[in-house]
């Protein structure tokens, strides 16, 4: 694929084949035990996500933590601080913090029509940002970034999609050999070593983590070995970008089968201490709180059902009694939203009324023997 075609055609090729290696390290099960554990942040927030689409801000701006604005005055210097202060771009200032910068820069001129003329705004941005000679080295990390990037491109192209971790784990080893070739193995490890460790330990220890039939301390066990073959003599390599959210978050998929198997009272004990160990005592205070919530309506809403299955079942009362006492029943369990409730019980024997008469003359045989009711 020729350097001039858009660059952001060709860099989306790319994406699509990582899409599937991320797709996959992310197939965990995301459920927790159900109708007891609310997360304490939602789907839209999940911190995983978040992590995944830190380097793409979709403002066109660099990442907080590179950015000179980001922060009170009082904050430590950042990055980009670091960078314009330096007489020379030590390796040292090369870390995954320049990555998120240079890709934040990829997205701010994604729509070049060609590579001369997206690497002419990338030159004209470092040199208005950094001193010359600063901005001509970073230039040069920058062409070598994006030349390897295209070069993955072109690589792909013999790949074919993976299908199994094997797979995955090839095509990753295979895109990091590249890089390490194409710009150099420190330069490389610096930019993309943390991110190459975090993919492979996902990618092997996403079965583990979805294994039900496992025991907590034996997937923790698992795990750990997991996590020395990865990151070596920095096992714990795998947590620096963790919050406590997510670390209990997985503690809990970790022991979901013990979780299971316990009695309600001892598993509602062992969920406090996952969350005594990994959230600040406010977090653990709201969750408790909106658990409580939850379960109060759960239980309103069960009591006013067999309250009122036990008028319609009570033979010595006629149809205009049952309602009245249904009636009142509502009101009580209710109050302002009775009507409400009223409305969606009415409508919902409507449906069932209306599917009945509708298998009768389709003679299916005989309508569903439960009545569908509706409450909150």
């Amino acid at each position: 694929m020729s350097k001039n075609k858009k660059i952001l055609v060709s860099l989306i090729g790319i994406a699509g084949v990582m899409v599937l290696i991320i797709a996959r390290m992310y197939l965990l099960p995301g459920e927790t035990p159900e109708n007891k554990i609310l997360p304490l942040v939602s789907e839209e927030q999940n911190p995983e996500k978040e992590q995944l689409e830190s380097a793409l801000p979709a403002d066109n701006r660099e990442p907080a933590e590179l950015s000179p604005k980001a922060g009170p005055d009082t904050a430590a210097p950042s990055k980009l601080d670091e960078l314009k202060q330096a007489d020379d771009l030590d390796m040292n200032l090369v870390d995954g913090s320049l990555r998120e910068y240079i890709t934040s820069l990829y997205f701010k001129y994604r729509n070049s029509k060609d590579r001369d003329e997206f690497m002419a705004q990338i030159k004209t941005e470092l040199f208005s940002q950094f001193p010359p000679e600063t901005a001509d080295k970073l230039l040069k990390i920058y062409e070598s970034y994006i030349d390897c990037e295209l070069g993955i491109q072109e690589m792909l192209v013999g790949f074919d999609p993976p299908e199994n971790d094997e797979d995955m784990i090839f095509m990753e080893n295979e895109i990091f050999e590249f890089r390490k070739a194409q710009m150099g193995e420190e330069l490389a490890k610096k930019l993309f070593g943390q991110e190459h460790k975090l993919t492979l330990f996902k990618i092997k220890s996403a079965k583990i983590f979805k294994d039900d039939t496992l025991y907590g301390r034996e997937k923790e066990r698992q795990l750990q070995q997991v996590a020395v073959d990865v990151y070596g003599d920095v096992p714990d390599g795998y947590l620096s970008d963790k919050t406590g959210e997510s670390l209990y978050q997985e503690k809990l998929l970790i022991y979901k089968k013990d979780l299971d198997e316990m009695n309600e009272d001892a598993r509602k004990e062992k969920i406090r201490e996952f969350r005594s160990e990994y959230l600040p005592a406010e977090d653990i205070e709201k969750i408790e709180t909106a658990e409580a919530q939850v379960e109060a309506v759960a239980k309103r809403d069960q009591d006013y059902t067999e309250n009122k299955n036990a008028i319609l079942n009570d033979a010595d009362l006629d149809d205009a009694e049952k309602q009245d006492k249904i009636h009142a029943l509502q009101d009580e369990v209710y109050g302002d939203r009775a009507d409400e409730i009223r409305r969606g019980e009415a409508f919902s024997e409507e449906q069932n009324d209306n599917m009945e008469k509708a298998l009768k003359e389709a003679g299916a045989g005989e309508p569903p023997a439960n009545p569908v009711t509706e409450t909150e």
